[in-house]
């Protein structure tokens, strides 16, 4: 088997991402390689993950999104807007459930109301009721939330 390139591989066991990689490897290039197999397996689960809940409260909302992408966001959560088009950073599969619904639930009210206006929130409210303390939350911990 020498010269075979070895990928590191990521399992979900009782709620914990493991990594598994070769004991061989330097600590430099352990970092490197467990950085980037989490951030490909949240990139590829992200969707599965996110589908449900958008089409939940898409139906909660009575919008119809048109499309969920998932992508490397600096410096926002996620984005959508009157084309029903919806982005999320993966980096949200990190935080709690409660606060993934948050940004879902946000997200969509976007496609009826495109700014953060008081009709925006009257609509938020109406499927999220504790909405403001999740957004506390959300930008609180969200620097935790990284890789």
């Amino acid at each position: 088997m020498a010269g075979r390139e070895v990928t590191p591989k990521v399992v979900l066991t009782r709620g914990t991402l493991v990594v598994m990689i070769p004991r061989r490897w330097a600590q430099s290039r352990r970092h490197a390689a467990i950085r980037a197999a989490l951030v490909e397996w949240y990139r590829t689960h992200a969707e599965a993950y996110l589908a449900p809940l958008v089409q939940r409260y898409a139906d909660r909302l009575a919008v119809k999104f048109t499309s969920i992408r998932v992508r490397d966001m600096r410096t926002r959560w996620g984005s959508g807007g009157t084309s029903g088009r919806l982005r999320f950073n993966w980096r949200i599969l990190m935080a709690p459930r409660r606060l993934v619904e948050y940004l879902v639930a946000h997200e969509l009210c976007h496609i009826q109301c495109a700014d953060h206006s008081q009709a925006f929130w009257r609509l938020f409210a109406k499927v999220m009721p504790d909405y403001e303390r999740r957004r506390i939350e959300l930008e609180t911990n969200g620097p935790r939330y990284h890789l």
